[in-house]
């Protein structure tokens, strides 16, 4: 993880990724381990690391400071704070130097020929940043380490490796849609494995529901060249199904005795979001429906 750029092998991949298998046999286990670097994840990493650094050596000189205020009874004294100091150092080398400070009885001047009664010792610092150090941090930066025991797959290349691991992010998505506050599924309290397994079946159902509105929606935006307005009030052709479930909210049918029943609390951009369902979902609403220009037949 800390070795050099030039002591890997890296094979080019997609959208500023490179990655190079360095093998691994972790007591007995074997693996596959792919090192992958990101150029867009180093450059992210490289500005918090300059923001430590800067953080650290504002730390050293003030402690340097009081140091600097600190009497010494002998030079031992200093020389050995002096060298502790600097083994906190992660980023910086310290150059130090250690003085004299003699001391004379009463005021004023000294004369030459008075002799010094008391004395002790000053230590002064400043501070370089050490190439040694920082390297190392330097080289971690925009790299990660993934790793598989299928060992025995011809297609698992580096490539294919990283496209996996990507797409786990589908999956991670799905488990924070089935934990989400709003469908209150904490408050459901289940002893039997069975009713377990069914309510996971019925989350899971909702879950291809959840995806399959959501990617209608986005696909409509992006057929009919249309947006809706995000949580921050700027356009966006991909919104969640959750906002939009959120702004579809305060739509009530309206019974009316001797009266065939009614929708209030439409508005323009509620509409939009409906006709993006086609014509089925309108004639619920009671919404007249037209084709789109894009769709329509000429």
């Amino acid at each position: 993880m800390r070795a050099d750029e030039n002591e890997y092998a890296w094979q080019n991949l997609q959208d500023g990724y490179k990655g190079v298998f360095i093998g691994q046999n972790d007591r007995g286990l074997k693996q596959r381990w792919l090192l992958v670097h990101s150029a867009q994840a180093e450059k992210r990493e490289s500005i918090t690391l300059e923001k430590r650094i800067e953080k650290s050596l504002k730390k050293a000189e003030k402690s340097a400071t009081q140091l600097s205020r600190q009497a010494f009874g002998c030079e031992q004294d200093a020389l050995r704070t002096a060298k502790t100091f600097e083994k906190t150092l992660s980023y910086h080398r310290m150059n130090y130097h250690i003085t004299k400070v003699l001391k004379y009885k009463g005021r004023g001047r000294p004369k030459s020929t008075d002799e010094p009664v008391f004395s002790h010792y000053k230590l002064e610092a400043e501070f370089e940043a050490c190439f040694d150090k920082i390297r190392p941090q330097r080289n971690k930066l925009g790299r990660f380490i993934l790793a598989s025991n299928d060992l025995d797959n011809p297609d698992m290349n580096e490539a294919n490796m990283l496209s996996t691991y990507k797409e786990q992010q589908g999956v991670e998505r799905g488990f924070r849609f089935i934990k989400d506050p709003l469908f209150h599924l904490s408050g459901v309290f289940l002893k039997k494995p069975e009713r377990i397994d069914a309510l996971m079946m019925v989350m899971t159902l909702c879950l291809m529901v959840y995806n399959a509105g959501q990617y209608q929606v986005r696909k409509e935006l992006e057929v009919q060249d249309e947006s809706i307005l995000s949580q921050v009030g700027k356009p966006t052709k991909q919104p969640t199904l959750r906002w939009i479930f959120q702004k579809m909210s305060g739509i009530h049918r309206v019974h009316i005795p001797g009266r065939d029943s009614c929708i209030s609390g439409l508005n323009e951009e509620k509409e939009k979001i409906i006709r993006l369902f086609g014509p089925e979902v309108c004639r619920v609403y009671k919404l007249m429906w037209t084709p789109p220009l894009s769709t329509a037949k000429l």
